[in-house]
C-alpha cells in the first residue's frame, strides 16, 4: 500500500468517526446522566405526626438528605448530622428514618408512640419517617452493607435514585460529599 492510499483510509475513517458522534446522541456532551448506587424501595409509610407518605414519590424534593438508622442506638449518630448540618434552622429537605424489622410492625402503634413520647417537638416528629420492612432487603435496594446495618446518610431523588451515601456520623468531610450531592442538579 502506498502512502497515499494510507490517507485516504485514515481521512475515511476519520470522516466516519466524526459523523458517528455528531449523529449520535449518546455521545451529546451536554446529556445530564444521573448515577445511581441503589434505589429507595417504593413503600407506604407514616410519619410521627401519623401523616402517611408514598416513597419515594413524596420526597419533597428533587434530592432529599435521608438519615437511615437500623437500630435504636444508631439514633445519636444520626443526631450528630441534624446538629452538624443545623438542619432544624436550614431550608434542606431531610427525614430521619428508623428502619424497623417487619417483624416488629405488629407492634408498630405501640413503637410509634414510644418514639412521639422521646420526641415532644411536632416540627421534628413531621420528619421521622418509620419504615417497618426487610431491613436486609432494604439496605441491599439501597447499596449499603446489608450485614452491618450501619447508621448511613443518603441523598435520594422523587424516582428513589439513591445519588450517594456516607456511613457513620458526622464530620467534615462526609458533610461536604453530602452537601456537594444535595446541590448537584
Amino acid at each position: 500500500m502506498t502512502t497515499t492510499n494510507n490517507l485516504r483510509i485514515l481521512s475515511a475513517l476519520s470522516c466516519l468517526l466524526l459523523f458517528t458522534l455528531a449523529t449520535d446522541p449518546s455521545f451529546a456532551v451536554e446529556k445530564k446522566v444521573t448515577h445511581s448506587m441503589g434505589t429507595f424501595p417504593a413503600i407506604k409509610a407514616e410519619n410521627l405526626n401519623e401523616k402517611t407518605f408514598n416513597l419515594p414519590a413524596d420526597f419533597p424534593s428533587d434530592r432529599t438528605l435521608l438519615l437511615l438508622g437500623f437500630k435504636r442506638e444508631q439514633a445519636d449518630t444520626l443526631e450528630t448530622w441534624i446538629e452538624g448540618l443545623n438542619l432544624t434552622e436550614k431550608e434542606i429537605a431531610w427525614f430521619e428514618i428508623p428502619v424497623i424489622s417487619s417483624a416488629y410492625s405488629i407492634g408498630a402503634f405501640f413503637i410509634d408512640g414510644a418514639m412521639r413520647r422521646g420526641v415532644p417537638d411536632l416540627k421534628i416528629r413531621e420528619r421521622i419517617i418509620t419504615l417497618y420492612t426487610d431491613q436486609k432487603a432494604f439496605a441491599s435496594s439501597m447499596g449499603f452493607d446489608d450485614q452491618t446495618l450501619g447508621a448511613y446518610v443518603a441523598v435520594v431523588d422523587r424516582k428513589g435514585n439513591n445519588l450517594g451515601f456516607v456511613e457513620g456520623g458526622f464530620s467534615k468531610i462526609k458533610a461536604a460529599k453530602i452537601t456537594s450531592l444535595l446541590r448537584s442538579k
